[in-house]
């Protein structure tokens, strides 16, 4: 840890001169005669750094063909080299060992290189110790700024990792992911990474998904560097990415509307159902909406049904129901649901869920949806995770609510008496709860007192209503609470409303503001209740408008309710 902390502090202190060393290219290579070819069967060992095929090429031509961008580059990528350095199998010089712990000059370390066949373990010595020498402000960068010595151990610390990334565009090595994901420094591995090209970056991308590795200044980069690249991914590059943004939780949508124009030209002649259904996956857990593409894949689903897998045809059920969305071709349910049953060998967990989504798409038959009220399934699932989960419960409360308002079935009544089940607390996060109050606070200025409000429903179907008034046809709130007992007075005068707030977590990702499954089911078993439903969305009701502007969309809205009557 001691000598990884010693690169990156001269590291940083080379990146943020505005005179870098930079690595070479191949041209400047060959042009200045630096030849720095393995000697022998070891790999390991080097030929005297000071060795060419071109005699007599002085310093200043070195100087004069390095371009100040390029020689950043260099040093960046032999700073990154490191991590990968195999002393292992070196030559064994105890004379030069010693030399180079006794040095006590830059001149002296570097002329150690000069005229010495030297390995990449002394290489890594000496890169260290000047690493150190600079942390520690014993020399300044000024002094290895002009130093082809030091040039020349850059480059041969470098050659590796050049090697990866002149083959990026390949797409078959796997040591330039590596390269950038294992510099601990962001700002650093931010910088490699700009010198990919676009099947590195995707891989890049992809490893830290895999690792779960979320850092946010080299995801930045690579986001941004992917979607400038006017090459276009191929559907398993478009799935990779699709995967790693919903995996690290980081759902640009820039970059997923990149992915998606890539994926209108490819889907249709993909024949791996596997990338299909991580792009789904993908796409359900993003909650990214596009219409045309969601119908893009439906169709390649009915296309190619009588091939997949339930996996397959599952997966496309669930993120239906989470961007709430139906296929455009009605024959894409009519084929797929047959196929999806609990006898093909599906978990207890995936029933539920699966169940779930198809009430949510309002596909889900009495047969379904009791099959999971059931004392023994429930019970299933209480064996399987020990305790059921909160989601789990949520979801059996809001299919209970399905069966008994849209099914008008009876048969799951012991699940509303079911004290677990029933004393689940309903907590919103703490963003919401402000953009709550914030509408409470505008509705104070149209009802007379807070009698008028209920505020906090329990539905019993798994769901908090945020609030509730009862309003007459002449506009006249009616009181709930009997201001005397504080007792909730139970009047049939007027219309019920119910005020639904929802912030920008509740809707789909994308170019539709529509809101997600779930609270789509929600306001559907709502109006099921008897409710007229005021929806109150974070892109119409804005928490920095002027008290008068919020309370003035607050009456037009309950105005328009009532005339829809």
């Amino acid at each position: 840890m001691m000598i990884l902390g010693l690169r990156l502090n001269l590291l940083r202190v080379l990146l943020k001169s505005s005179r870098h060393l930079e690595c070479f290219n191949s041209t400047v290579v060959t042009n200045v005669g630096v030849h720095l070819s393995p000697v022998g069967n070891s790999p390991d060992k080097v030929q005297n750094l000071n060795s060419s095929d071109e005699a007599g090429t002085s310093l200043g031509a070195v100087e004069d063909s390095l371009s100040g961008k390029g020689k950043s580059r260099l040093v960046a990528a032999a700073f990154a080299s490191l991590g990968h350095v195999d002393t292992s199998g070196a030559v064994e010089n105890p004379s030069l060992d010693d030399k180079i712990k006794t040095a006590k000059t830059v001149d002296e370390l570097l002329s150690l290189m000069d005229n010495q066949i030297i390995s990449k373990g002394h290489a890594f010595k000496v890169f260290s110790i000047l690493s150190t020498w600079t942390s520690q402000k014993k020399i300044e960068i000024s002094e290895l700024e002009t130093d082809i010595r030091f040039l020349k151990l850059c480059k041969f610390l470098n050659k590796s990792v050049s090697k990866h990334l002149q083959a990026a565009k390949g797409d078959k090595v796997a040591g330039g992911p590596n390269i950038v994901t294992e510099v601990t420094n962001e700002d650093v591995a931010a910088k490699l990474s700009s010198t990919l090209e676009l099947p590195q970056l995707v891989k890049v991308l992809h490893s830290l998904a895999m690792k779960q590795k979320r850092s946010l200044t080299l995801l930045r980069s690579l986001v941004y560097n992917i979607t400038e690249n006017p090459e276009d991914l191929n559907v398993k590059q478009c799935a990779d990415v699709l995967y790693s943004l919903a995996s690290l939780n980081y759902p640009d949508e820039v970059l997923m509307c990149r992915v998606t124009a890539d994926l209108y030209k490819c889907i249709e002649t993909t024949e791996r159902p596997s990338v299909i259904k991580s792009i789904i996956q993908s796409i359900g857990m993003l909650k990214y909406r596009d219409t045309e593409l969601l119908d893009q894949l439906s169709e390649w689903i009915l296309k190619h049904h009588h091939t997949c897998r339930p996996q397959e045809l599952s997966t496309l059920i669930q993120t239906l129901a989470a961007v709430n969305f139906k296929p455009s071709n009605e024959e894409v349910l009519k084929a797929i649901l047959p196929s999806i049953n609990q006898d093909q060998g599906m978990n207890v967990s995936g029933w539920l869920k699966i169940v779930w989504s198809l009430a949510v798409l309002g596909e889900a038959t009495d047969k379904q949806v009791m099959s999971v009220l059931q004392p023994e399934f429930v019970d299933k699932l209480i064996v399987t995770w020990d305790s059921l989960p909160f989601a789990f419960n949520l979801k059996l409360l809001q299919l209970y609510g399905y069966a008994s308002l849209v099914l008008q079935c009876s048969d799951a009544q012991w699940l509303a008496k079911n004290q677990e089940l029933k004393n689940i607390p309903l907590l919103r996060s703490k963003d919401k709860q402000v953009y709550v109050n914030g509408v409470f606070t505008a509705l104070s200025n149209l009802l007379p007192s807070s009698v008028y409000l209920s505020k906090d429903i329990n539905s019993g179907y798994g769901y908090l209503i945020d609030g509730v008034c009862q309003i007459d046809d002449k506009l006249t709130p009616i009181a709930l609470i009997d201001k005397k007992t504080g007792k909730r007075i139970n009047e049939d005068k007027g219309t019920k409303i119910a005020i639904m707030v929802h912030d920008f977590h509740d809707f789909c990702r994308g170019s539709h503001n529509k809101l997600d499954g779930a609270n789509s089911l929600f306001l559907r078993l709502t109006e099921l209740s008897g409710y007229k439903v005021m929806s109150v969305p974070f892109h119409e009701f804005n928490l920095s408008d002027k008290l008068p502007t919020r309370v003035q969309y607050l009456e037009d809205k309950v105005k328009m309710l009532l005339k829809s009557k």
